[in-house]
């Protein structure tokens, strides 16, 4: 009995350790480095460690050398180890004949799951992006179509137009891409300037919060019945790679051109009769953006306030019909954008949350990257803690205003149910192990990818005044989770979100500080950015 206590007592301290040395602390130093005992500890433990094993026979075998090389011992060695557990011919056979996520599914987190929020922002039908990357315009226009539905005393099926930005979208970056390559005109063609220009993707969907202020600041919005969804607007593979051939024999014809004597003016000038052509290819697929659209509004709307129905809703209860009176209106999409959505929005902010010791808290960090609008500012971002991006999320869903925010899709996620918590699924009863890194080792190790954008739509509260869930509006359709919505856990949060935009009459003294602050310059690339060119991506569902 003493000797059982003993070795128990042995692997207790053992499983702290391990406790201990992956506890997800947001303060890490990222400098910092595991000691090797302790790291031969945690690996001994993973392979249920030590250096003889009993195989079915009954025989006990000695691990052989490690080597550089993987040998035909070392590989009979592991079979032999994994023959000898009889679990692992159980697990393998439930793994194999049944998808693992209905395996390793956490019943009890689901049924203990509830959809009810304390507080919701008023509902709007759920959008589609279709097989695209565009999640992050139709997040932006998500937020937009609130005020724009109030202002125009819309229903909840109103939408602004995805394919009209996406159009000024693809052709800013077909311009963006060509003044890159006549900014590198005589740079060498095997330098890594141009070779990443040409090889780095000139045509994607992804794009962020700045790339949508910037289009729609320029060239405003429009309904979405003046410019509805085409078949490639929801299908983007094949419009993508035609543009991208298109502009990479652009690229060729800039850079004979310069080497034949042409001056940058008439590259330029040649560059429009290229964009001419972009344009025209442009229209074909995704529709010609009008510069002036007509659009039918109700008669009672002032200075884009709409007046009372109460006399007309009477009216339909008593006689069965309704009039609504009404107007035609024409407008450029800029005017429209300023009159009916009437939003500011230089006046968002973009808050991450990067743990990182190199990178602290309460700075701002100006990307000294290009922008597929020329001539728009850089992007800055703001870093701080998570307890204060999610204070300043909850401050502004209760002032009845959606949030922006970017977050690492493919994790966690039971779209059946739409749970999102990092515990829905227990991998680890199959796999006998399970990722250990922080999100700041995460970024470190470059395994954490912000890859979609969605909005928060609204919050749970508990009596104690305690952030429960959140409520999240996809834009995949109505066929995941409820109707299209998704119910995020407080721990899928701070796991997985990484970027927030708010008005920044929410932050505090403190925070309106780090606004002022001179910022620090990064690129695109940089560790605090765990951006992903085409965001947008599908978990296997």
């Amino acid at each position: 009995m003493k000797m059982v206590t003993k070795i128990l007592g042995k692997v207790a301290i053992t499983a702290c350790a391990v406790v201990s040395i992956f506890s997800a602390d947001d303060k890490i130093k990222s400098g910092s480095k595991r000691k090797a005992e302790e790291v031969l500890r945690i690996e001994s433990l993973q392979d249920r460690g030590s250096s003889r094993i009993k195989t079915s026979s009954g025989r006990f075998e000695r691990r052989p050398a490690i080597s550089e090389n993987i040998t035909t011992d070392q590989i009979d060695y592991l079979r032999k180890n994994y023959q000898a557990d009889k679990d692992n011919n159980f697990l393998q056979n439930a793994a194999c004949n049944t998808r693992i996520k209905k395996i390793v599914l956490n019943r009890d987190l689901v049924l203990g799951m509830d959809n009810v929020f304390s507080h919701e922002i008023y509902k709007f039908s759920v959008t589609d992006q279709e097989q695209t990357g565009r999640c992050w315009l139709f997040a932006a226009l998500n937020v937009l179509r609130i005020p724009a539905m109030k202002n125009l005393d819309e229903n909840s099926d109103f939408e602004l137009s995805h394919v009209y930005i996406q159009f000024w979208n693809k052709f800013e970056m077909c311009n963006s891409f060509l003044e890159k390559i006549i900014k590198l005109r005589a740079e060498d063609i095997e330098s890594r300037n141009v070779r990443f220009t040409l090889f780095g993707g000139c045509m994607y969907d992804g794009g962020f919060w700045d790339y949508a202020t910037n289009l729609i600041e320029k060239y405003g919005v429009v309904p979405k019945s003046v410019m509805p969804e085409t078949v490639d607007s929801g299908s983007t593979a094949l419009l993508n790679r035609l543009l991208s051939d298109k502009l990479h024999e652009y690229a060729f014809v800039i850079r004979d051109a310069y080497q034949s004597g042409w001056s940058v003016h008439q590259i330029r000038d040649a560059k429009y009769d290229m964009l001419s052509v972009i344009h025209r290819m442009l229209c074909a697929h995704l529709g010609e953006p009008p510069s002036e659209f007509k659009f039918r509004i109700k008669d009672n709307l002032t200075q884009g306030k709409s007046k009372s129905s109460k006399a007309k809703t009477e009216k339909k209860e008593k006689y069965g019909l309704t009039k609504t009176d009404s107007k035609m209106i024409q407008m450029t999409p800029v005017d429209f954008y300023k009159k009916y959505v009437n939003v500011n929005l230089k006046d968002f902010v973009v808050v991450i949350h990067s743990p990182l010791e190199h990178r602290p808290f309460y700075q701002s960090y100006e990307i000294d990257d290009d922008v597929p609008v020329c001539g728009s500012d850089h992007m800055f971002v703001y870093n701080l803690p998570m307890d204060e991006i999610k204070d300043l999320c909850r401050k502004q869903i209760l002032d009845n205003t959606p949030v922006w925010f970017t977050c690492q899709m493919n994790k966690h996620i039971d779209y059946k149910s739409g749970i999102m918590d990092p515990d829905i699924y227990k991998y680890e009863y199959i796999h006998r192990t399970k990722p250990n890194l922080s999100k700041g080792e995460q970024l470190l190790m470059g395994t954490f990818s912000a890859n979609h954008a969605m909005v928060f739509s609204g919050v749970d509260i508990d009596k104690n005044d305690q952030i429960t869930k959140w409520k999240v509006q996809n834009s995949w359709g109505g066929d995941y989770g409820l109707n299209g919505h998704l119910i995020m856990t407080n721990n899928w949060f701070d796991a997985y979100v990484s970027e927030a935009i708010i008005d920044k009459k929410y932050l505090n003294e403190n925070q309106k500080k780090m606004l002022k602050s001179k910022p620090v310059k990064i690129k695109m690339d940089d560790v605090l950015l765990p951006y992903h060119k085409d965001t947008g991506i599908f978990d296997e569902l």
